[in-house]
């Protein structure tokens, strides 16, 4: 068990640094725009992010969302939440994120 432990920390490791080895070409601002208009198109993230809130109700305290990317669910939940946190691998992610008109409302 230890050792399997160690394996999985190892590989975690490993990858982690590879991602921040070659995530800013990844995530420039044009590769950004374009997720966010596939996702959206493709997954009804917008819709989903209401529905979301909608459940969540009025005040349901802290809220953290993981992997937030650029924001297209974060700028509704930022807007209609008090305490929404936010957290993603990819600083030029959360740079985007922290940019857009519709997250500084």
């Amino acid at each position: 068990m230890a050792e399997r432990r160690q394996n999985i920390i190892k590989l975690t490791t490993e990858s982690l640094a590879w991602y921040f080895r070659r995530s800013d070409k990844q995530y420039s601002d044009t590769h950004l725009r374009l997720y966010d208009q596939a996702a959206e198109l493709l997954t009804s993230r917008l819709e989903f992010a209401e529905f979301l809130v909608s459940k969540l109700g009025i005040n349901p305290g802290k809220i953290l969302e993981i992997a937030a990317g650029s924001g297209l669910v974060s700028s509704v939940l930022k807007n209609k939440l008090d305490n929404a946190i936010f957290i993603d691998l990819s600083l030029q992610a959360l740079d985007m994120l922290k940019r857009r008109k519709e997250f500084n409302n």
